[in-house]
């Protein structure tokens, strides 16, 4: 995986203890992008929290999730989201990307609960003992203690915090000037990008929005 934190901190950077702070902190509608352009080579690391990609940040749990999970993966398998066309300039040589997010089956609870009652409402057909309404009671309060458990794991899972972190290397035959993000008009949540970019002889940041997308590399 490239060492973008190397890459961005190698020099001395005035914001670099403000910068670290905000990659730490996970807020809805907010991504990073780090930017370093060395020699014939653009490197770019976009990490924002799942919600802002997917809607969520909880592993996926139905068809719907799952296909909206791996559409994203396949639309940042290319760098065209993020920074447009920029195939006459620059062709990727290296991606990796992390999704946040496991794509697994959906749970059956409902399912589960209806087979549990049949098996119990079985069982009380067949008791005739004096022990019925203690057994009742007994089943009640493990159903209550099992509903009690399903509603905080549900609740943890969507407490968990996710973070999308998708990694390109592109040789360029001419580094560009400036870069025009193009992640809000595919991902609607994004409200704010934070950019940090360095190159050989200059380094600068800028807040990006839908309406102002675009960051400039200038020479200093």
């Amino acid at each position: 995986m490239l060492n973008f934190r190397f890459l961005v901190f190698a020099a001395p950077m005035a914001c670099s203890a403000a910068f670290a702070q905000s990659m730490d902190a996970h807020t809805h509608g907010l991504a990073n992008l780090d930017v370093a352009l060395e020699k014939n080579q653009l490197m770019l690391r976009f990490v924002s929290p799942a919600a802002n990609i997917y809607g969520f940040e909880h592993d996926a749990m139905n068809a719907r999730q799952r296909e909206i999970v791996q559409s994203a993966m396949q639309l940042m398998e290319q760098p065209n989201w993020l920074i447009g066309d920029i195939s006459s300039q620059c062709s990727l040589e290296h991606f990796e990307l992390e999704a946040g997010v496991a794509l697994t089956q959906a749970a059956e609870p409902a399912h589960d609960h209806e087979h549990a009652h049949e098996e119990t409402a079985a069982a009380h057909d067949h008791d005739d003992g004096r022990g019925h309404e203690h057994e009742e009671t007994s089943e009640a309060h493990d159903h209550e203690h099992r509903h009690e458990e399903t509603a905080e794991a549900h609740e943890h899972n969507h407490e968990t915090h996710a973070e999308v972190i998708a990694e390109y290397r592109l040789a360029c035959g001419t580094l560009p000037g400036e870069l025009a993000v193009a992640a809000f008009e595919h991902f609607p949540s994004l409200e704010e990008i934070e950019v940090q970019w360095i190159s050989d002889s200059a380094q600068g940041g800028a807040e990006l929005t839908a309406q102002q997308p675009r960051v400039v590399f200038n020479a200093r």
